[in-house]
């Protein structure tokens, strides 16, 4: 994640390796979704859903700023093809 510069993943990366450690192995693909979920929500308390004095929405706000990270996570994951199907699984050819 280029967008990410170095010091700022080592400040984060005790935080996602503790949330990591955490999960059941079980989890299911609705779990993550709410941690994600909750996560964004959080950020948005955070932040504010609109700043910019009220008159139009502002994206650096935290609904706009995490709707954007929510389509940037989703992109990268398609850029590094893991969402692309795996032969033998699920019906892939």
């Amino acid at each position: 994640m280029p967008y990410v510069d170095q010091a700022s993943r080592s400040r984060r990366e005790p935080i996602v390796d503790a949330a990591a450690q955490s999960l059941p192995r079980d989890v299911t693909a609705g779990e993550l979704n709410y941690l994600f979920t909750r996560l964004a929500l959080e950020f948005v308390r955070r932040r504010g859903v609109s700043a910019c004095g009220g008159r139009r929405p502002c994206p650096t706000a935290g609904g706009p700023a995490a709707a954007a990270a929510a389509r940037s996570s989703s992109s990268a994951w398609s850029r590094r093809g893991v969402t692309r199907p795996v032969r033998g699984c699920g019906g892939a050819p």
